[in-house]
């Protein structure tokens, strides 16, 4: 009841309007069929996405599809490496914002995030030139923030970033993953509590007796 956000328009057609600004057509083509690949075997695009990122260094888009491809193939350091320099050359590009609050909360550095969002919590204020937000980023901005709220013991809170990524992406790895910090963790957590007050209980009534 006390969690509210306003309302964001959502669509799941990709926009490539700004992709166009920064290659040529043959580059856009390129980069697209890369794209499409790396959504069906990430790990065969390595070496295809690291030579198109030779010509394109500090691209945003570029930065990510490579961070993603380490991270298929469990290579952790480089994405890690990645992830940084993305958000040190862009940090308004919502992903790379998105890709180093998640390595700052795997770092135990939550403190970091409201700086790194302009102390905003929500889409429409980040991006208020922004009238309509693709499905990956509004469930990865809901998704990063339930963790981010659930690292702070506001349970509440996360749960209603939770919502509102299950209801767009509720079959996404990282909602699924957030929903089981949230709910399954707390089952047990709240099971093993309820154990030991009853241990405890048992325990005082033996030593009376």
């Amino acid at each position: 009841p006390h969690f509210t956000l306003p309302s964001h328009t959502i669509t799941w057609e990709q926009d490539i309007s700004h992709l166009k600004k920064g290659f040529s057509p043959k580059e856009l083509d390129r980069f697209l069929d890369l794209y499409a690949k790396g959504q069906e075997n990430p790990q065969k695009i390595q070496k295809g996405v690291e030579l198109f990122k030779e010509d394109h260094p500090d691209h945003p888009e570029v930065l990510n599809l490579l961070t993603y491809v380490y991270l298929s193939k469990r290579k952790v350091r480089k994405a890690n490496q990645l992830i940084q320099e993305n958000y040190e050359k862009n940090p308004l590009y919502i992903f790379a914002r998105i890709n180093y609050a998640d390595l700052c909360l795997r770092r135990k550095h939550p403190q970091k995030i409201p700086e790194i969002f302009d102390q905003k919590f929500n889409l429409r204020e980040l991006y208020p030139e922004k009238k309509v937000f693709h499905v990956s980023e509004f469930r990865g901005f809901m998704v990063l923030m339930g963790f981010y709220h659930l690292s702070l013991g506001k349970q509440e809170a996360a749960e209603g970033y939770h919502y509102l990524a299950q209801r767009v992406d509720p079959h996404h790895p990282s909602t699924k993953i957030l929903e089981k910090k949230l709910y399954i963790k707390s089952f047990y957590k709240r099971l093993v509590s309820s154990i030991l007050n009853k241990v405890s209980r048992l325990t005082n009534i033996i030593k009376k007796r």
